[in-house]
């Protein structure tokens, strides 16, 4: 009997170092097993696609100040709009001056421009003093060229990202355009047409924006250079007419009442609208 129960004992019992073993193994399954469940829950740290990455990237260089150019900006804001030809003048000579010492060589003049247009774009008082002074530089061929090349040209090359991008920069970048169309002029009186049709694909970008300030700039490029546009690309200009149109019914937008101006302006042919009108939209723009 004791035999038997010794055999069963010995059949049934284990050492210390086995009952450890087995242990251990356990724990070091269950400490395996919780390190994968670990591993599954810690995300994996999100990537950028290329293309988004490339555009953070074009934007964020389209808008970077470099802090030595800033006296240039504090130059530029002191510039205001309908001042005195003397003034105007003046200070106008004093800019180029603190330019042309500040950057003797053309690379710093265009980076100097760089950090100007940089400011601009995320200033609306700013950039309308920045198209005025660049419509002035007639006899400064250096720096009409820089401005046409910086400040236009690349910023106008970023478009599209302008338009994916925080609205303001695209109603700026519009403004410089469409206030340095209506003002510059070539060194023969006449007007720079070749910016018409950039200034038209800023208007048609205007359009497709759903802000109320895109709208608002559109209204106010067809009041200011709409004749002149009228003039260099009619059949662009009814297209854009009737875009207008089709904007206002689908789908609505915020507040159609810009919208609504610039449709009558078209439907005007760009001329002042009857006073009936112009009391209309003086009380309701103020709604919006």
């Amino acid at each position: 009997m004791t035999q038997k129960f010794s055999m069963v004992e010995k059949e049934c019992s284990t050492s210390p170092d086995q009952n450890f073993f087995f242990y251990k193994k356990d724990i070091d399954a269950k400490k395996e097993c919780d390190e994968k469940s670990e591993k599954q829950d810690i995300a994996k740290p999100e990537t950028q696609p290329p293309a988004q990455a490339e555009e953070e990237s074009a934007l964020k260089e389209l808008l970077q100040v470099e802090e030595k150019y800033v006296p240039l900006i504090t130059l530029l804001e002191k510039f205001s709009p309908g001042e005195d030809g003397i003034l105007l003048n003046k200070k106008l000579r004093h800019f180029e001056t603190t330019i042309s010492s500040m950057c003797p060589e053309e690379r710093l003049v265009q980076e100097a421009f760089a950090t100007i247009r940089a400011a601009a774009l995320q200033s609306p008082v700013t950039a309308r003093k920045l198209a005025a002074v660049g419509a002035c530089f007639n006899s400064q061929l250096q720096l009409r060229r820089v401005f046409l090349n910086v400040v236009l040209q690349e910023t106008f090359n970023k478009l599209d990202i302008l338009e994916r991008s925080d609205p303001r920069y695209l109603v700026n970048a519009a403004n410089i355009m469409g206030d340095y169309f209506a003002k510059a002029r070539l060194s023969n009186g006449q007007k720079v047409d070749f910016l018409a049709e950039p200034l038209l694909q800023y208007m048609r970008a205007l359009l497709a924006s759903q802000d109320i300030r895109a709208h608002r700039s559109l209204a106010t490029q067809l009041m200011v250079n709409g004749r002149e546009l009228m003039s260099a690309l009619p059949q662009e200009l009814d297209e854009l007419t009737v875009s207008i149109r089709v904007r206002l019914l689908s789908p609505p937008p915020v507040s159609p009442t810009w919208l609504l101006l610039s449709a009558d302006l078209c439907l005007n042919q760009l001329h002042p609208l009857p006073s009936a009108l112009q009391k209309f939209y003086a009380s309701h723009l103020e709604l919006s």
